[in-house]
């Protein structure tokens, strides 16, 4: 269902939602409406609010299974606000204790997140890559799960290292959701080409 609504949105002028759009005044915006569409097609309604979960939603959902199972955290990130939101929400329908650190959360707040993460009092911490892929130490996650990622190749090399401060005892397990034949292939192009541009220049950067 969802596959279906993100090809009759992609074909149709839907994509262009305002006269300047097309004059090319705001590039990118077919893709910007494409991933909003794999991201969180419930923000747009009817009928797109017949589709309970998202392909990449029910994946997660098995991952949050197992974390209930083994009591093991997650740090999920997601690059874009509205399912941010609606993985919180997932998250503690599933009864776990969640924190929320994006651009709406203010540094005092992202702080005491950070306080009760590492103190076992949340279980799953959602976070955009742009606020918590520097600053953080969660060397006792196991697993991280990127729902979506940004256009930095920084921010996913440091996103994975917030659970990498010091020396691992067992290996990390990093997840990147991905819909084949879509525009996350582009994405991750780009960052893949910023990548190996950065590790051309400094081979730290892997």
């Amino acid at each position: 269902a969802q596959r279906a609504a993100y090809k009759e949105f992609e074909e149709t002028a839907l994509l262009e939602l305002e006269e300047s759009w097309l004059e090319g005044s705001l590039p990118g915006v077919n893709l910007m409406r494409c991933r909003q569409l794999m991201e969180h097609p419930q923000t747009f309604g009817a009928p797109l609010d017949k589709i309970k979960f998202t392909g990449k939603e029910e994946r997660l959902l098995v991952h949050l299974a197992d974390a209930k199972e083994t009591g093991k955290p997650l740090l999920i990130f997601a690059a874009l606000v509205p399912s941010q939101l609606r993985l919180v929400e997932i998250c503690k329908k599933m009864g776990f204790r969640v924190g929320l650190i994006n651009g709406t959360v203010s540094l005092k707040g992202r702080d005491q997140v950070d306080r009760d993460f590492q103190a076992g009092l949340l279980d799953i911490v959602v976070a955009s890559p742009a606020t918590a892929s520097v600053g953080f130490n969660w060397g006792h996650l196991d697993t991280i799960i990127f729902m979506s990622i940004d256009y930095m190749d920084s921010s996913f090399i440091q996103g994975y290292r917030r659970a990498m401060r010091g020396v691992r005892e067992t290996p990390l397990l990093i997840y990147v959701m991905e819909y084949e034949n879509s525009v996350d292939q582009k994405i991750f192009a780009i960052v893949e080409k910023k990548s190996a541009l950065a590790s051309a220049v400094d081979d730290s950067q892997i």
